[in-house]
């Protein structure tokens, strides 16, 4: 009786356990806790990282909160600057991320990821950004798995813009999922300089975010393993793309979404192959979802150019 209590008890926290590793807390940046005396302020929860630390040996703040928010009390803004004390001056990204920063390490002080067991469909939030001199900042969240030899990449979700965005945008990012293995952990990155690992970047690109999620359901299926092959090519496209599917699907469509997860293009499939004209289209990246009976069968990405 006592092993049947016990096995319960450890299968009750087990499943408690794997639940809540399909999201993150505190994606809405609402709660801040202060660390160095009040030198420096990270969002609260336990997952989140910045390199705000460095505060400590005269290195500037680079993340921090900002009432200047979508909704709530506060947001997480990120603005990339230079460490004037290091010769010659250093620069420094505004990042926030899911991970562990370690000051004091004297190499790869980010630790990137955090335990995470879930396989959402998008990744959304919302987001201004002022790029200075050209720069571009980087949103993505990557879903890995470690194999026993090496960690492989299960799915993710990205933006990278060098556009200013003056006023707060909604981004609704699809994952792009290489297989149905089920992860066991996520890296989320916001970055102000998308270079900034390679110290590439201008002082003053700021990016602020705001609202965050991990979505589940669109009423869609969500995404398992890829139950039909899909050629895409060529890649980059100039005129057209095309499409061939290793078997015929009944009532499929294509949906076709830019870089923001917005849906541009909706057409119904009738043949295993077919093209789509992207003359209408602006050089980037696209997104696409082969879909049947309200279900994906298989997701991935072209260019244009």
């Amino acid at each position: 009786m006592k092993r049947k209590l016990l096995l319960s008890i450890i299968l009750l926290f087990s499943f408690g356990f794997l639940h809540s590793q399909d999201t993150l807390p505190n994606m809405n940046f609402e709660n801040w806790t202060s660390y160095g005396l009040g030198a420096y302020q990270e969002p609260s929860g336990g997952v989140w990282a910045t390199a705000n630390s460095v505060v400590l040996m005269a290195m500037p703040v680079t993340t921090e909160r900002t009432t200047d928010a979508v909704s709530g009390t506060y947001a997480a803004k990120m603005t990339t600057k230079q460490a004037t004390i290091t010769t010659p001056p250093m620069l420094i990204t505004g990042t926030l991320c899911t991970g562990v920063f370690n000051s004091a390490a004297t190499s790869n002080n980010m630790k990137f990821g955090k335990p995470f067991t879930g396989r959402p469909l998008r990744f959304t939030g919302y987001y201004k950004y002022y790029n200075n001199a050209g720069d571009s900042c980087d949103i993505y969240a990557t879903l890995t798995k470690w194999t026993g030899t090496t960690r492989e990449v299960v799915g993710k979700a990205t933006l990278r813009s060098h556009d200013s965005v003056l006023t707060y945008t909604k981004f609704n990012l699809l994952f792009v999922y290489n297989s149905g293995d089920i992860p066991d952990s996520i890296t989320v990155v916001f970055a102000s300089s998308a270079a900034g690992d390679v110290m590439k970047g201008h002082v003053g690109s700021t990016l602020y975010i705001d609202n965050t999620n991990l979505d589940y359901t669109n009423g869609i299926n969500e995404l398992t393993k890829p139950s039909v092959k899909v050629k895409c090519f060529p890649i980059p496209a100039k005129t057209a793309v095309n499409f061939v599917l290793e078997k015929n699907i009944i009532n499929g469509s294509i949906k076709i979404f830019n870089e923001l997860g917005s849906e541009i293009k909706m057409i119904n499939i009738i043949n295993k192959e077919f093209s789509i004209s992207v003359k209408d289209l602006s050089k980037g990246k696209y997104f696409y979802q082969i879909i049947e009976k309200n279900s994906i069968l298989n997701s991935g990405y072209f260019l244009v150019n």
